[in-house]
């Protein structure tokens, strides 16, 4: 019979890997994966961290309407850490330890992927609510974070937090140059939609560079859809995106010089 002797450089190795950059020399802690959720409280020492609730699962979504929303027998799994002078925030693509700003905290946005290092005594929790959490903060209970491991923001953290609700839809639209008619002619049709067929198209034209950083844009023209679904298509052709579009919603686009008594 065959036997394998592990080397000590090889068992560091494949301990070291097994952590998925978290640095954890230490066997009396647990990690904790969520989000980094708005409603923190850096004056305070306290960072809202979100795992998962029964509204959006784990991702943290932006409530666009809680009025209409269902939220019955609503729950969640998040905690207010406490964020003390001992609290070392980790930089997991660097591994490099970072040192935030007084009363900041290191984050891109809202949903940006963090793990949480607390002691093993630590007993995870879900917090009932009537409302959605983002509007009962006072009812999550406080940790102590021991290590904070921030991942890097993506394309996808951003348009999972920002994506609508159902019969909803968001179109960024970047150019070169603002064309003020056919931004005209967009908020027609989007009028026109919501009065005929309750469908609700949100144009963002011309977004700022912080969204365009957070869309990861980088042609001088690009078309991003979003729906409930999340993402559905991005082309850096504007006639693609709306023939995209002109199918997920039954109508035709308006043309560039089009007269608006069409409507």
């Amino acid at each position: 019979m065959k036997r394998f002797i592990l080397v000590p450089w090889l068992l560091m190795f494949l301990t070291a890997g097994a952590c998925g950059g978290v640095e954890n020399n230490n066997e009396k802690v647990q990690v904790i994966e969520g989000r980094y959720a708005f409603g923190s409280y850096p004056e305070l020492g306290l960072l809202m961290f979100f795992v998962e609730d029964t509204f959006a699962g784990k991702d943290y979504t932006y409530l666009y309407n809680e009025r209409d929303t269902d939220l019955n027998a609503y729950k969640t799994e998040a905690y207010l850490l406490n964020v003390t002078d001992e609290t070392r925030f980790l930089d997991v693509a660097s591994g490099e330890e970072i040192h935030p700003a007084e009363v900041t905290y290191p984050f891109e946005y809202a949903n940006q992927r963090m793990k949480v290092e607390v002691g093993t005594e630590f007993e995870r929790k879900w917090t009932e609510a009537s409302r959605h959490i983002s509007f009962q903060r006072a009812l999550l209970p406080i940790v102590e974070a021991e290590k904070i491991y921030i991942e890097p923001y993506s394309s996808s953290d951003y348009i999972s937090f920002i994506k609508p609700e159902d019969n909803r839809f968001i179109y960024y639209v970047k150019e070169e140059s603002y064309d003020e008619a056919y931004w005209r002619r967009l908020m027609l049709l989007s009028e026109s939609l919501h009065n005929d067929k309750d469908v609700y198209l949100d144009v963002r034209y011309m977004p700022n560079d912080q969204v365009i950083g957070y869309l990861e844009i980088d042609e001088p023209f690009e078309y991003v859809i979003v729906s409930s679904e999340g993402e559905l298509m991005r082309s850096s052709d504007r006639e693609t995106a709306e023939t995209f579009l002109e199918a997920e919603l039954g109508v035709k686009f308006p043309e560039e010089g089009a007269e608006n008594d069409q409507w």
